[in-house]
């Protein structure tokens, strides 16, 4: 499966770190070691700074797709604070853009919002047509006072439901170059 990472975790000395602390020495020999397979661009959604990056509705972010598998992505949601509600994992649809155009998915693609670790939920769609990505609130991460008014999430509600409902709603997908 595939992630969109954005910030720290853009750097493959960090991702290394992160899974060494958790993974790397009981990885059974038949599981993969993560790469990056290219750069890509999330539209629909950029990036605003606090202690840690997040993504917050409209505009765009460049970043990498990385290739896990669930161990990792296990790995990766407790980096990201999903037990503390820091961030949300979400599926998006990842499209490949063929020089300058890029086909948009089907409407009917089923956006998941998850703040469990490690769930994946049971209809998962080719993963070679999704990404997860993640999202933090950012009123939990000191988002700085100059971007504060750009970081909402529109709504009521939970965070991870917040974010859900945007995201059903409003076109987000993430192009690669492949």
């Amino acid at each position: 499966m595939f992630v969109f990472v954005y910030g720290t975790l853009t750097d493959a000395t960090r991702v290394d770190a992160v899974l060494d602390e958790t993974i790397r020495g009981s990885r059974p020999p038949a599981y993969a070691d993560p790469e990056f397979i290219g750069d890509a661009t999330l539209e629909g959604l950029h990036r605003v700074d606090g202690a840690y990056p997040t993504l917050v509705p409209g505009g765009r972010v460049t970043g990498r797709v990385l290739s896990v598998d669930e161990r990792d992505l296990e790995a990766l949601d407790a980096y990201e604070g999903l037990t503390q509600g820091l961030y949300v994992r979400v599926r998006l649809p990842r499209v490949e853009q063929l020089g300058s155009t890029a086909t948009l998915p089907a409407d009917d693609f089923d956006v998941a919002v998850s703040d469990e670790p490690g769930a994946v939920p049971a209809e998962e769609l080719d993963p070679e047509s999704s990404v997860w990505t993640y999202i933090g609130d950012p009123d939990r991460l000191g988002v700085e006072s100059e971007q504060e008014s750009a970081a909402h999430w529109p709504g009521s509600g939970p965070f991870a439901e917040r974010v859900r409902r945007f995201l059903e709603r409003d076109p987000t997908v993430v192009l690669t170059d492949e």
